[in-house]
């Protein structure tokens, strides 16, 4: 996709100085990171505005606070909005305006927040994986895990990538109803409140019995009700985990090219370590387990 997106025109449109306004879902397919990606990579006036949205922007989804939950801007809003932004363009207004900002919603919190820079905190988090299944933030001792992957479980089709078809309603459910078919890491319930802002990395250190594989690492938060909840996940095939250090977006956690000159194949039964960035993290407060 990056042959015909505005990044192969990045330097014309910085050189234009024409201001945009741009609207992206934390659970609209990958629109959160190409609306952060040209937040960070042109110099235009830009106004960009993420919140907890499906495809469309219409049907919010806050899996932390639970159904119900009205949560601004509505859709006559936006559309307001954007028709101020029209009005600000043609008076030429807009364009007077220096600067970048980015407008990003808070799951669980339900606040909006605005930033001049991404991501805005400094501040990282490691987890490893434990023993009996756990998360430790100290490193653990060395162990296996063994799955065996059944191609015919999925998730659920209320995805954020299925939705982006048809501009549906994205519900992900009780994330425990896929704990059987999957390898499920859980950390100690957290002491306080916690706001996760950023792109989270995942270093996964395997070894396959075929020399490719499709790899796929979700983040969810667990209620006290026992319910857990989807945040965000990532993905990776490992024919491509050769990370680009040239990539203009290593400050979002590692890259790929995807190119056929980076290919390794895994080597059945040999170690590799897959490090990838999950496509987008929406920001998350008052977590209780993770």
């Amino acid at each position: 996709m990056l042959d015909w997106s505005i990044q192969e025109v990045a330097d014309t449109l910085d050189s234009s100085a024409t201001p945009t306004q741009t609207w992206a879902g934390w659970f609209d397919a990958g629109t959160a990171q190409g609306a952060i990606r040209r937040f960070l990579r042109q110099s235009y006036p830009m106004n960009v505005i993420i919140g907890p949205w499906n495809h469309g922007g219409d049907i919010p989804y806050e899996p932390l606070l639970g159904p119900g939950k009205t949560i601004p801007p509505t859709t006559p809003t936006q559309q307001a909005n954007d028709i101020r932004f029209a009005d600000a363009c043609f008076s030429g207004q807009a364009a007077n305006e220096q600067g970048k900002v980015l407008h990003y919603y808070t799951l669980g919190e339900g606040v909006w927040k605005s930033t001049r820079s991404w991501p805005p905190l400094a501040t990282r988090r490691r987890w490893h994986m434990a023993n009996n299944f756990g998360l430790s933030e100290s490193p653990c001792e060395m162990g296996f895990d063994t799955l065996q992957v059944d191609p015919a479980l999925g998730d659920v089709r209320s995805n954020r990538w299925a939705t982006n078809n048809d501009a549906g309603k994205v519900d992900y459910g009780d994330r425990r109803q896929f704990d059987a078919s999957r390898l499920c890491y859980t950390s100690e319930p957290q002491t306080g409140d916690v706001e996760i802002t950023g792109h989270t990395v995942v270093h996964l250190n395997i070894t396959s019995t075929r020399e490719d594989g499709n790899f796929f690492v979700y983040l969810e938060a667990v209620k006290p009700d026992g319910v857990s909840c989807y945040l965000t996940d990532g993905q990776l095939r490992a024919l491509h985990r050769k990370v680009w250090t040239d990539s203009p977006f290593s400050m979002l956690g590692a890259q790929h090219s995807y190119l056929k000159r980076d290919a390794e194949p895994l080597k059945p039964g040999e170690a590799a370590i897959l490090t990838f960035t999950f496509i987008r993290f929406p920001p998350v407060s008052r977590l209780v387990t993770v």
